[in-house]
């Protein structure tokens, strides 16, 4: 059985990979978690804590060691600084088992390199919505009694979008073909995108469903980043994922289930019932 750690397994994606990894039982499930409520919380979902923090490199490694992590998950952002050190480290363990299976009569090629995977999701949207709150937020307080909200969004944008559950099958599929596709030249670059909708309609759709019927006003980003972010309209597409990963992904649409979709995003922020 794979041994998987995850980076970042108690946030939005980890949680929903961890999920899928556990139900698929092929893979001996790792988080980190920087606290004991954390570490509960993963047992609970069938996922084995590791008590740590990623800057602390060592630690880490010692984990590393102790569990026999063969394949590591960093869905913690990117934070350099963090990830450049540590991806060191585990190139050297790598090497270092590299180096005594080479001495047990198997035939392991000399590689200065690690099997890496880089897996960009597009903007993702379900459960608590967490990256669409700057939207969301404000047009459920105005449905208390506003006639208008001014929300700082590019109104010609069309942005990426998936589901968080379609990025953690995109992940899942990415560790098991990792093994199947490392050393044979596939540029392992592989975006999950499922569609790409107006960001007027997303956000009069929600304002419908929210039951605001005042004016919603897009005024632009300005120098907002994160908002400058989030008006992007993106040009990728899934096709290699599909194609590599046999990626499918099942929720192709945010408008068409934003009756849903709205419903969790109150639910969890605005009601307090968590990610």
């Amino acid at each position: 059985m794979v041994n998987v750690l995850l980076l970042g397994a108690t946030g939005y994606i980890g949680k929903e990979l961890c999920h899928s990894l556990v139900r698929g039982g092929d893979h001996r499930v790792y988080g980190l978690a920087r606290t004991a409520e954390k570490a509960k919380d993963l047992a609970k979902e069938e996922v084995i804590p590791v008590i740590g923090s990623a800057s602390d490199t060592q630690e880490l490694l010692n984990s590393i060691e102790k569990y026999r992590i063969d394949v590591i998950v960093d869905l913690m952002g990117a934070e350099l600084n963090t990830t450049r050190p540590l991806i060191s480290e585990i190139k050297r363990i790598g090497a270092a088992r590299l180096e005594a299976a080479s001495k047990s009569d198997l035939r392991i090629p000399k590689l200065d390199v690690l099997d890496v995977m880089i897996v960009r999701p597009a903007s993702v949207y379900g459960r608590s919505h967490p990256i669409w709150g700057i939207f969301f937020g404000p047009i459920h307080a105005a449905s208390q009694g506003s006639s208008s909200v001014e929300l700082a969004a590019d109104p010609e944008s069309r942005p990426g979008l998936v589901h968080v559950d379609d990025v953690a099958s995109g992940f899942h599929a990415a560790i098991e073909k990792l093994p199947l596709i490392s050393g044979t030249g596939v540029y392992p670059v592989i975006d999950l995108v499922s569609s790409q909708e107006s960001m007027k309609d997303i956000l009069n759709f929600v304002a419908r469903t929210m039951g605001f019927s005042g004016k919603v006003e897009l005024v632009g980003a300005g120098d907002d980043l994160f908002a400058k972010a989030m008006s992007t309209s993106m040009n990728n597409h899934s096709a290699r994922a599909k194609q590599i990963l046999g990626w499918d992904p099942r929720k192709t649409s945010f408008v068409q289930g934003m009756d849903i979709y709205e419903k969790g995003f109150v639910a969890a922020t605005v009601c307090g019932g968590g990610s």
